[in-house]
């Protein structure tokens, strides 16, 4: 798989983004954090443009820690909210 890499200065991480994800294409990237880098992407087959969150594994220091970012995001997912993120999918 293909990858480059991208480096937030603000924050002096750098973390490797695949141009391919589990049926998404990466396209650019919008947004960087202490933690994670959110990008832009295309569903391959609804061709749906979304923003994906990629999460620094190296950050979630325990297990309890990526149990909490789990089911955060499980919750997330049952919302159809305007003022809420569409969670589509979890990739791991």
């Amino acid at each position: 798989m293909s990858r480059f890499t991208t480096e937030c200065t603000d924050s002096n991480i750098s973390v490797n983004i695949p141009i391919e994800l589990k049926g998404y294409e990466i396209l650019d990237v919008i947004g960087k954090g202490g933690f994670a880098v959110v990008v832009k992407a295309i569903h391959k087959n609804s061709k749906r443009v979304c923003a994906i969150k990629i999460i620094d594994r190296n950050e979630l220091t325990n297990s309890g820690m990526l149990n909490y970012l789990e089911s955060e995001l499980r919750l997330a997912s049952r919302f159809n909210h305007p003022n809420i993120a569409k969670v589509y999918d979890i990739i791991y």
